[in-house]
């Protein structure tokens, strides 16, 4: 009798919940319902309710967030919120539609796993937010290198 083959995968399998914090709610809906087809755990912030983003963080315990750089009046700068999400053991990936490279910069110094821009390919967030819950790189080392380098250089400036 034969056995059947096993097909061993080498990609890491996405872990934990994935917080999404994300002011625009059509974006925030429609990369939750994304990522859960993909069978991960997902838990859309409600930036409208009393209480922080950290707040719903701590009470969540996500293994990612996906961290919008504006959340307007709703709540702080998402790059206020890097550092303590990453101290929560999160690992952050931040979207934007913001092409500054010193608030950009700056949250990869504080932390963040990546940064992408809001105008990437709905698809391109969505593989960041899996290679994130997955443990893997975010963004080309070089890529992550060439923005720090320039906010250093911005700030130098």
């Amino acid at each position: 009798m034969r056995r059947p083959w096993i097909i061993w995968t080498l990609t890491p399998m996405p872990t934990g919940t994935v917080l999404i914090v994300e002011d625009h709610e059509l974006l925030a809906q429609s990369l939750g319902v994304a990522l859960q087809a993909e069978g991960l755990e997902v838990h859309v912030a409600d930036l409208r309710a009393q209480r922080s983003v950290l707040d719903e963080a701590r009470e969540v315990g996500p293994a990612t967030v996906l961290l919008d750089l504006d959340l307007g009046a709703h709540q702080e700068s998402g790059e206020a919120l890097v550092p303590d999400l990453v101290g929560l053991g999160a690992r952050v990936v931040v979207v934007s539609g913001s092409t500054d490279v010193l608030r950009l910069g700056t949250c990869l110094e504080l932390g963040a796993a990546g940064v992408l821009s809001k105008s990437r390919p709905f698809d391109d967030v969505l593989t960041a937010v899996q290679n994130a819950a997955s443990g893997e790189r975010v963004m080309p080392d070089a890529e992550r290198q060439d923005l720090l380098a320039a906010m250093r250089r911005s700030r130098a400036a």
